[in-house]
């Protein structure tokens, strides 16, 4: 049975990635993608070098339809400047996964190249929380908040207008 729900991520370190920097250490990233198109990324790690730590969770919102055959993909790249150096890329399929409650422990997995050559090892831990947790109310104390605001308590913050068509600038008057 597939289910709607939250899939975390934790990104934990890259092992043995394959140097893409002739010169210093490469500073690595990931960009995770399911298989319905959405996708997050790490924080570049500057001078991580072969073994980066990431240390960093991306959470992703998974519906009832998009968890149906759904897989991860995993691909591990150098920051440089102009374009960047694709490290390796792997292919989780996460449909066992998806089948109950999983918090997840750290596992290693594969890295290809391009070529198909061996690029490293990515270790990630991966969770998923069904929505319908027994007992566990959606937005409920406990239950990740997935769509709340980033801004700290008592922050000035103000979501966009999103009226149309909108007003004037803040500080100008309406047009003549």
């Amino acid at each position: 049975m597939q289910r709607s729900g939250l899939l975390e991520v934790m990104v934990v370190e890259g092992r043995r990635l394959t140097d893409k920097d002739i010169l210093g250490k490469q500073d690595p990233y990931v960009i995770l993608r399911l298989s319905h198109g959405e996708f997050k990324r790490t924080r570049t790690v500057n001078n991580g070098g072969k073994n980066p730590r990431f240390m960093q969770k991306l959470s992703f919102n998974v519906n009832q339809v998009a968890s149906q055959n759904l897989r991860l993909y995993v691909e591990v790249y150098d920051d440089d400047v102009g374009k960047d150096d694709l490290i390796g890329r792997a292919e989780i399929p996460l449909n066992s996964l998806m089948t109950g409650t999983v918090t997840g422990s750290e596992q290693s997995y594969s890295l290809t190249s391009k070529s198909g050559k061996f690029a490293g090892d990515i270790v990630l831990s991966i969770s998923f929380y069904p929505d319908n947790r027994p007992g566990v109310a959606p937005n409920a104390p406990g239950y990740p908040l997935t769509n709340a605001p980033t801004q700290p308590y008592g922050s000035t913050y103000q979501p966009p207008n999103t009226a149309y068509p909108p007003g004037p600038a803040p500080g100008y008057g309406a047009p003549p």
